[in-house]
């Protein structure tokens, strides 16, 4: 499963009693996290598109050297 932006927003962790964690400090790890996890999911994005572009590129050129060879 994957995380989204909101599960990482909205994280809550119970508390331990007396050793549990500074709230301060785990609120900024899942900042840090989520500030990641967003430049990855937008990295993503892009090499999505690109590899769409190449796939079409791709499919254009395989038509047009088919389209040749027909000629041939």
């Amino acid at each position: 499963i994957m995380l989204s932006l909101k599960d990482i927003e909205e994280a809550s962790f119970r508390k331990a009693g007396m050793k549990g964690y500074h709230t301060g400090d785990v609120d900024e790890f899942l900042d840090e996290v989520k500030e990641s996890y967003e430049k990855l999911l937008n990295d993503n994005n892009v090499l999505k598109a690109k590899l769409s572009e190449a796939l079409e590129k791709n499919r254009v050129m395989t038509s047009d050297i088919t389209a040749m060879r027909t000629k041939m």
